[in-house]
């Protein structure tokens, strides 16, 4: 076999009307996956759970299947369809059925955020990174943490954020702009409240405390921001005063 053969990458041994075939053939898996979906419902198309994604690798390998390669034949990818779609509406009605079964498939709501607080050790076990909640949390309209009572990490990947409905229970928190638009430091030498950028453990800095590097008691880092204290709408510009020398970077 000659390497980078042109010919072979391009059609290889087959002749110019099998393309004909395989664009009938990618027609049909196209249909049949239409089918599928109609199966599925909504709730399938909304929402991606583990199931779901399961069903639509198995899915797509058969239709990838039966359009490329001319010794697939379509009932073997009718049988792949008709037992999937089987298999997929017994697996739902164990969901229904058992909340054991339904865990150990589809998951649970994990809390992220109780009480402005971060579940930082939690986060640290999921494939699911602090940057990324707090760009959900951005993508909400939350302004930091001390604004959320609760916040849950969906079973498809969503959050979903509780914020505390009165401004008098909103407490100061770790604010949600990225790290490299706030103040950044490892002292803490001036009286007011302060977040750590790692966990988002909040204090209140006394006056009297002189200035020194200062460790986190909850996770250990050293990496320390202004907290944010109002409610919704709050400037940010108090804190966040390294954004317009970034934005001109």
């Amino acid at each position: 076999m000659v390497a980078f053969d042109v010919s072979r990458m391009v059609i290889n041994d087959y002749p110019i009307g099998f393309l004909g075939e395989v664009a009938v053939r990618s027609v049909i898996s196209f249909l049949f996956v239409l089918i599928f979906i109609k199966f599925i419902g909504r709730r399938g198309i909304k929402q991606m759970t583990p199931l779901e994604l399961v069903i639509f690798l198995s899915l797509g390998s058969a239709a990838g299947d039966v359009a490329l390669y001319e010794d697939t034949p379509f009932l073997s990818a009718l049988v792949v369809f008709v037992v999937v779609i089987f298999l997929y509406k017994v697996f739902t009605y164990l969901l229904k059925k058992s909340d054991y079964f339904q865990e150990k498939f589809d998951g649970k709501p994990l809390l992220v955020i109780d009480e402005g607080a971060l579940k930082w050790q939690l986060i640290q076990k999921q494939s699911f990174s602090t940057d990324e909640l707090m760009m959900e949390l951005r993508q909400n309209s939350v302004g930091h943490l001390g604004q959320v009572q609760f916040a849950f990490l969906e079973m498809d990947g969503n959050i979903s954020v509780f914020l505390y409905e009165n401004n008098e229970d909103v407490k100061p928190g770790l604010p949600t702009l990225p790290l490299y638009m706030l103040r950044v430091t490892d002292e803490i030498g001036k009286e007011g409240y302060y977040s750590c950028g790692h966990c988002s453990y909040t204090h209140f800095q006394e006056l009297s405390i002189p200035a020194s590097p200062t460790v986190c008691p909850q996770c250990g880092a050293r990496r320390w921001v202004l907290s944010a204290t109002g409610p919704k709408g709050e400037d940010f510009s108090a804190y966040a005063g390294r954004a317009e020398k970034t934005a001109s970077m």
